[in-house]
């Protein structure tokens, strides 16, 4: 996970406030933890748990299919 960002007074930052301290340390911490491999496979398993459950939209005439699920970032 990076550090807060240079540009943090020009949009709101929901983990760091504007000291540069985490706003939720506990998570900030549990996502320090984190490799990126683990991020991958939680956002796997969120996309097709909500594939299966059929939490989709559908965009018709896609010659890929008609089932999506909305994009997301796990975090």
């Amino acid at each position: 996970m990076s550090e807060p960002s240079a540009v943090a007074n020009t949009f709101y930052d929901e983990m760091y406030d504007a000291d540069g301290h985490p706003r939720r340390k506990i998570f900030a911490e549990k996502l320090k933890g984190l490799t990126s491999e683990d991020l991958r496979q939680r956002q796997k398993r969120a996309e097709t748990s909500l594939l299966d459950r059929g939490i989709t939209f559908a965009v018709y005439g896609d010659q890929a299919g008609s089932e999506k699920i909305w994009p997301f970032d796990i975090i």
